[in-house]
């Protein structure tokens, strides 16, 4: 951007050459004035090449500059991103936090129910050792009952055929004594018959 000066009347005209108007018309200053506007020239040029790198070098800023707000942006976005993914993962971490604790609370009680159960098996184990030492114990009686069982029932067959034999001996005991009282009342008539006889001759004598 070229420097501007404003003149009396009001106008504004760029700065430079102000000032040079007169350059050059007194002889005795000729040379120290040409001098002074060759120097001036050099000067410009020099300053102008200097203001063409600052205003690249202003260039170059300004598109770094550029580049810097966009990896800003970027970083803004990369930041915002990993806000939000660290507050997924802290939810995460509540989340399996409470998990855990879940998870050991179930955890004592399956090892509290599991104590339980333990000593509940010992004592069954305990039942059934005396339920077989019973049921041994109960074989072996009932071992000794079949045992018995079969004596008693053996006995009971000799038993019974002593009392059939005793009764057939009783019938045939009682054939006998009815034989025989039979026997004895025919004889018993025959010798009543014979004393009426022997009375009823006594008598007719």
């Amino acid at each position: 951007m070229k420097h501007m000066v404003k003149l009396s009347n009001g106008a504004c005209v760029p700065a430079l050459g102000q000032g040079t108007w007169y350059l050059g018309d007194a002889a005795a200053t000729y040379d120290r004035e040409v001098e002074a506007a060759s120097m001036s020239s050099a000067d410009l040029m020099r300053l102008k090449e200097n203001n063409a790198m600052q205003e690249q070098a202003l260039s170059e800023s300004a598109r770094d500059l550029e580049k810097a707000r966009e990896a800003l942006t970027e970083s803004n976005k990369a930041l915002s991103e990993a806000r939000r993914e660290l507050t997924a993962s802290e939810e995460q971490v509540r989340a399996l936090q409470e998990q855990s604790a879940t998870l050991k609370e179930q955890l004592r009680a399956s090892q509290e129910a599991l104590t339980i159960s333990q000593n509940e098996a010992v004592q069954l184990s305990s039942a059934l050792t005396a339920q077989r030492s019973e049921i041994a114990r109960l074989k072996e009686r009932l071992t000794g009952l079949g045992s018995e069982s079969e004596n008693a029932a053996s006995a009971l067959q000799r038993a019974n055929e002593s009392l059939q034999n005793t009764r057939l001996e009783f019938q045939k005991n009682e054939q006998e004594h009815a034989h025989r009282e039979k026997r004895l009342n025919n004889k018993i008539t025959v010798w009543q018959i014979i004393a009426v006889i022997l009375g009823g001759v006594a008598l007719s004598k």
